[in-house]
């Protein structure tokens, strides 16, 4: 295991194992309490990396194994590239990078709004996507998500209150669920039948398919002028 208190300062890049003479990783974990900054492409491999404060650096960084975050990533200067081949928690506000972000596994926001931007790349969600509401005097509360950017969603999407894309949005997932909006800046393809359920779903441009897909919006819908062209068949549980 490696672990690393607060207090120190860390600068990292290359391959980051946790243990050596070529033996498999992943059994085993890495803790940073402190701030880390990236000097060159990182790979954190093991079985969980945790990042207990920020990570800055503008170059790729991933994570081989289950992933940690709970200080803001990318906020001074926001790495090329974010990769997480396992589960990503996420307790921070704000996860930035110029490039390409990729969850692999499923990913679980904790009790924060949280903002994740790709300034020239695309956000990647290959499974599930889930908030984690705040749980007070008997009431539950869910988070906001805002993605400024792209973004593909292959898993369902649950347990948040407000939700939205900047940019385009392709949508394999079978459902996306909010308490509160949804809305949608960019282009909305359609890759597979799905469900959306939301207080009030806003189309800000075209909806596309390539095939037969559909789209079922529980609630409410609206659209804007720059939405000139909707291609699924709708199911519409709400008002238009």
């Amino acid at each position: 295991d490696i672990s690393i208190p607060t207090g120190v300062t860390l600068t990292l890049g290359g391959t980051i194992k946790s243990i050596s003479d070529g033996a498999s990783p992943t059994k085993y974990t890495q803790t940073y309490s402190t701030a880390v900054t990236l000097s060159a492409d990182a790979d954190f491999q093991g079985s969980s990396v945790t990042f207990g404060d920020t990570v800055n650096g503008g170059v790729s960084f991933k994570v081989s194994g289950n992933g940690e975050f709970s200080g803001t990533i990318g906020g001074t200067t926001a790495p090329s590239a974010i990769t997480v081949t396992g589960t990503t928690k996420i307790n921070t506000a704000v996860i930035k990078s110029s490039g390409n972000q990729t969850y692999t596994g499923a990913v679980t926001i904790g009790e924060q709004n949280t903002t994740f931007t790709s300034t020239t790349g695309k956000l990647n969600f290959a499974s599930t996507l889930t908030g984690t509401p705040t749980i007070a005097a008997g009431s539950s509360t869910p988070h906001d998500v805002t993605i400024s950017g792209n973004a593909d969603f292959k898993g369902i999407v649950s347990n948040f209150n407000d939700f939205s894309v900047s940019g385009a949005t392709s949508i394999n997932s079978p459902a996306i669920t909010t308490t509160g909006t949804q809305t949608y800046t960019g282009t909305v393809t359609l890759n597979a039948n799905s469900t959306l359920t939301a207080s009030a779903a806003t189309f800000k441009n075209n909806i596309l398919k390539p095939s037969t897909q559909y789209l079922k919006i529980i609630g409410n819908v609206a659209t804007t002028s720059t939405a000139k062209r909707i291609e699924p068949d709708f199911l519409l549980n709400g008002s238009l």
